[in-house]
């Protein structure tokens, strides 16, 4: 009798130890939420805005602007810790303007967990992971009364779409630009070699014009190995974008228009080279102003360029080529070797 009550209050209070440790876990687990720190949100905006502004390739930019809207879950306090989190969802997209058109550059969509110190600063965030991996971390980083609301939330970009507009309301058109045509190469010149190092030989060096008449250098080096890093034949507009240096001068909107008008005009064997639209102008060209044999000039062969100057005699330039070489000519861009 005496093993059977000793048995049944070894149960009791096994059961009681059980209820208390499962009463302290879910204190412990319990979301404390407090309602008078929304000022927290706006801390949290700025200091991604700040952030994003810092590391962007370019925050330089004119008119260099971050724009955001957020959802607030809610914010939380650990007493212990001396700290609250703010439960965000954060819209933002970056946007600079660039030849009077808006330009866009990086944005994102995604929640964060903000956790700030006693003075109420950000010391650090969290978001989830992509893929599959994404409900999990949700899961992980929201408490469990909001983690439903964070992962059926979607966001609607009505209002940021019509701060961005506002702002930029001074342009002629509010539409954003994703790709501009305009700034890609019309006249590109360059000298393929060198001659105080086989590194120096296997370098391409030059200047392109763009659809606005900003002048840009750009060197194509050479590999770890001394040799060109792309294959001649493979060199493109897209490919010499990839090296562009600084902006050193831009010809006059009347010289450029009559550039382009001239590139429409351009009769050859090459006259449908860079065409992609049926009412597009010849695109890319290599100039060459060239009076000795033996001298070493950019040559793209079998690329999309075509050749204002067929040859070293003068009389082979078609008037077409005379007076584009003319206009470059004027802003010292054509390689004119004695």
């Amino acid at each position: 009798m005496n093993n059977k009550k000793s048995i049944v209050i070894i149960t009791i209070m096994a059961i009681v130890l059980l209820l208390i440790v499962t009463t302290i876990i879910l204190a412990n687990n319990k979301t404390n939420w407090i309602t008078d720190h929304d000022f927290l949100y706006s801390k949290a905006i700025d200091y991604i805005v700040s952030e994003r502004k810092e590391k962007s390739y370019d925050n330089n930019k004119e008119d260099y602007q971050v724009f955001t809207d957020y959802k607030g879950f809610g914010i939380s306090v650990n007493e212990r810790k001396n700290e609250k989190y703010a439960y965000m969802y954060i819209l933002e997209e970056c946007y600079y303007t660039k030849h009077e058109k808006i330009r866009s550059d990086v944005g994102s969509c995604i929640p964060y967990k903000f956790t700030f110190n006693e003075n109420n600063e950000v010391i650090n965030y969290e978001v989830p992971k992509d893929g599959s991996e994404h409900t999990k971390s949700i899961k992980k980083i929201f408490p469990n009364d909001i983690e439903n609301k964070v992962l059926s939330y979607i966001f609607d970009g009505t209002k940021l779409k019509s701060n961005v507009k506002e702002h930029y309301s001074y342009l002629a058109s509010t539409d954003i630009v994703h790709t501009d045509y305009e700034e890609e190469p019309i006249i590109v010149c360059g000298m393929y070699g060198g001659y105080t190092s086989k590194a120096e030989a296997n370098t391409i060096k030059g200047k392109y014009i763009d659809g606005y008449g900003d002048v840009y250098e750009y060197t194509i080096p050479c590999n770890e190995n001394e040799e060109l890093s792309i294959n001649i034949d493979e060199i493109t507009s897209n490919e010499i974008s990839k090296y562009v240096g600084k902006k050193i001068n831009t010809i006059s909107k009347e010289d450029i228009a009559e550039i382009k008008n001239n590139l429409a005009n351009i009769e050859d064997e090459y006259e449908n080279i860079g065409i992609w639209a049926e009412d597009a102008p010849l695109s890319f060209v290599k100039v060459k102003y060239v009076k000795k044999n033996n001298l070493l000039v950019v040559d793209y062969d079998k690329a999309e360029f075509t050749d204002l100057i067929k040859s070293t005699n003068e009389m082979n330039i078609s008037e077409t080529g005379k007076k584009i070489i003319s206009i470059l000519n004027k802003y010292n861009l054509v390689y004119n070797y004695e």
